[in-house]
C-alpha cells in the first residue's frame, strides 16, 4: 500500500508466508490443480527457477516412491512389448503415430539399458501444481501463464476438474496414495528435483542457472585460490557471446574495475561496453606507458626480473642477473620511465626478432585514466605474424601495470588465445604470470577453441594447473588423458560434444569446472545483450 504523497510507480513487494499444520492451505481464493503426465527432462530442471518468478502464488506436491529391481524389469519388459504390438499394427501406414511409438521403444529400451548394466533405480512419481487466484478472471489468467510456461519447459500437465474446497486439502496431501503415478528414473528425477527452495546467497557475476537445481549461479573470479579462468569451445558453440556477457556483466556488477582485452580479430568493439571503454590498435614498435613517463617503479624489479627470468630461462637462476641490469639502466639514466625500462630488457633477453631500437609510446593519458574500464586491443597477429614480437611485451607492461596497482581487480582476457600459446616466449610469459596474477589481484582470462592448445607446450600446463574455473563449450576434440589436468578423475564422461549452443538455439550450455567440483550450466542473456553482442 503507498503511503500519502508517495509516486504510484513505485516498487510494490511481495510477501509469501506459510503455514504448517492444517492452516498449510488457505481455500479462500479460487484453486486450479494440475497433475503432471509427461515432460523433457532436459529442460525439466528450470521449473522450480520459473515458479519463483511468478508473481502469484503456486504450490507444489511432490511424492517418490521407488520400484523394486524385479517389478521394474517386468514393467519394462511390458511397455517394451506393448509398443511393439501396436507398431507392429501401424508399421507400413507411415502416420505419426508409428514414429511416436517408434521413439517411446527407444526410450524404453535405453532406460533398461540403465536399469540393468548402470544400476539405476526406478520410481513412481506424483507431480502436482496447485494455482491460486483471487477472482476467476485472475485465477484464469494465472493458470494460462503457467500453462504457457510449463508447457515451453517441457511439462505436460493434466488439469483437473470438479475441483472444490472440500476435497481440494485431501486431495493435495501427501499421505494420499498416487492416482495416476509417472514411472521416472534416478537420473531424470535428479534433473528436476530443486536441492532448495529459496535463492541461494551469493556474491558474483550470474553467467546462468545451474541444471540440477534450477539455481543462479554466480562466478567472482576474485575468491579463488587461482584468480585464472579458461573457456574454450568449438566455433559456434556459445563461447564468445559468453565471454563477451560475462565481461559486460562484470564491469557493470563492480566485480572487476579494469579489463583488458587482446583482440587480434576484431571481435570487440567499445560499443559493447559504452563510454568507459576504448580501442587501442597496438602494432610494431609500440609500447605502452605504465607510468605517466615518470621514474621507475622501484616496486618493479622484482616481480619482472621473476617473470623474465622464468619465462626465458626455465627458472630463477638469471633473476639477480637481471636485476642487476634494471638497477644499471635506471642508474644510467634516473628518469627514463618504467616503459623505457621494460622495453630496454626485452630487447635484451627476449627473443631476437630484428626489432628496431625506436619505438613508440602509447600515452597512459589513452587508457590509464580512473574512469576508463575497458582497454580493447587490436593486436593483428595474423596478418603482421608479430605473436613472438608484440604479445610478449604487451603482456608484460600489464602486468607491470598490475603491479603498480594491487589494490585494484582486473582482468586481463587473451583472445583467441592459441594464438599466443603457440608462440614459447608468449606462452611461458603466460604461465609465469599464472603463478602469481593472484597477488596483484590480476585475473588472466584464456579463450580458445580446443583443449589441445593449453597442452602444445609444458609451459601451457602449467597455465592449466594454476587456473581455477574452465568453461567447456561444445567441443568435440576433448581427448580422454586430458581428464586428469582437467579434475575430471571419478565424473562419468560429460557429454561436451552433444552441449547446445550457437545460432540455432536461444541458448548455449556448458560446463564449469573448479577445484575437483563439475557443474552443468544453462547460459542466460536478456534480450538487450543479445541485440548488443551479434
Amino acid at each position: 500500500m503507498l503511503k500519502k504523497g508517495e509516486d504510484d510507480s513505485a516498487s510494490v513487494l511481495s510477501e509469501h508466508r506459510f503455514w504448517t499444520g492444517v492452516n498449510y492451505f488457505k481455500l479462500g481464493n479460487f484453486q486450479a490443480l494440475y497433475h503432471t503426465v509427461d515432460m523433457v527432462y532436459s529442460l525439466g530442471h528450470s521449473y522450480a527457477s520459473l515458479l519463483e518468478s511468478f508473481d502469484f502464488p503456486v504450490l507444489t506436491r511432490l511424492k517418490l516412491e521407488p520400484i523394486d529391481k524385479t517389478k521394474t524389469e517386468r514393467m519394462l519388459a511390458g511397455l517394451l512389448s506393448s509398443r511393439h504390438a501396436e507398431m507392429k499394427f501401424h508399421y507400413g501406414k507411415r502416420s505419426q503415430i508409428y514414429e511416436e511409438l517408434k521413439r517411446e521403444s527407444s526410450e524404453i529400451e535405453f532406460l533398461s539399458d540403465r536399469v540393468r548394466n548402470q544400476g539405476n533405480k526406478l520410481f513412481y512419481m506424483d507431480l502436482r501444481f496447485r494455482i491460486m487466484g483471487r477472482d476467476p478472471l485472475e485465477l484464469k489468467e494465472n493458470a494460462s501463464r503457467f500453462e504457457s510456461a510449463m508447457n515451453y519447459l517441457g511439462f505436460s500437465n493434466r488439469r483437473s476438474s470438479n475441483i472444490n474446497g472440500r476435497n481440494l486439502k485431501k486431495i493435495f496431501s501427501l499421505k494420499r496414495g498416487m492416482d495416476d503415478p509417472y514411472i521416472i528414473d534416478a537420473r531424470s528425477v535428479s534433473s528436476i528435483l530443486p536441492v532448495y527452495s529459496t535463492a541461494k546467497p551469493a556474491n558474483g557475476v550470474l553467467v546462468g542457472i545451474d541444471s540440477v537445481n534450477g539455481k543462479p549461479f554466480l562466478i567472482d573470479s576474485f575468491q579463488n585460490e587461482s584468480f585464472n579462468t579458461v573457456i574454450l569451445g568449438e566455433t559456434g558453440s556459445g563461447k564468445s557471446f559468453f565471454s563477451k556477457v560475462f565481461l559486460r556483466r562484470s564491469i557493470a556488477s563492480g566485480n572487476t574495475e579494469k579489463i583488458f582485452i587482446i583482440d587480434p580479430l576484431n571481435e570487440y568493439s567499445a560499443s559493447l561496453f559504452g563510454p568507459d571503454s576504448v580501442e587501442i590498435n597496438f602494432k610494431k614498435g609500440d609500447i605502452l606507458d605504465i607510468s605517466g613517463q615518470g621514474p621507475f617503479n622501484q616496486d618493479l624489479v622484482s616481480p619482472l626480473a621473476t617473470i623474465l627470468s622464468g619465462t626465458i630461462f626455465g627458472d630463477d637462476h638469471m633473476k639477480s642477473e637481471i636485476e642487476r641490469d634494471i638497477g644499471y639502466f635506471v642508474h644510467e639514466k634516473p628518469e627514463e620511465s618504467s616503459s623505457n625500462i621494460i622495453h630496454r630488457i626485452w630487447m635484451k633477453y627476449g627473443p631476437n626478432n630484428g626489432r628496431s631500437q625506436k619505438f613508440n609510446v602509447i600515452s597512459s593519458e589513452s587508457w590509464m585514466r580512473e574512469h576508463v574500464k575497458v582497454v580493447i586491443f587490436k593486436v593483428n597477429i595474423l596478418e603482421e605474424e608479430t605473436s613472438e614480437s608484440l604479445l610478449p611485451e604487451l603482456i608484460l607492461s600489464l602486468f607491470a601495470y598490475s603491479v603498480q596497482t594491487p589494490g585494484l581487480k582486473k582482468m586481463l582476457v587473451i583472445e583467441e588465445a592459441h594464438l599466443a600459446l603457440s608462440s614459447r616466449y608468449t606462452s611461458g610469459i603466460l604461465s609465469n604470470l599464472s603463478r602469481h596474477s593472484r597477488h596483484y589481484m590480476l585475473s588472466i582470462i584464456s579463450i580458445t577453441q580446443s583443449i589441445d592448445d593449453l597442452f602444445s607446450y609444458r609451459e601451457n600446463r602449467s597455465l592449466l594447473a594454476n587456473t581455477s574455473s574452465i568453461f567447456v563449450f561444445r567441443t568435440r576434440s576433448m581427448r580422454m588423458e586430458y581428464a586428469k589436468m582437467l579434475n575430471l578423475e571419478g565424473f562419468d564422461e560429460p557429454e561436451f560434444h552433444s552441449l547446445l549452443g550457437g545460432r540455432t538455439v536461444d541458448y548455449s550450455e556448458c560446463y564449469f569446472i573448479r577445484r575437483r567440483e563439475l557443474f552443468k550450466i544453462r547460459i542466460i542473456s536478456t534480450e538487450n545483450e543479445r541485440k548488443l553482442i551479434k
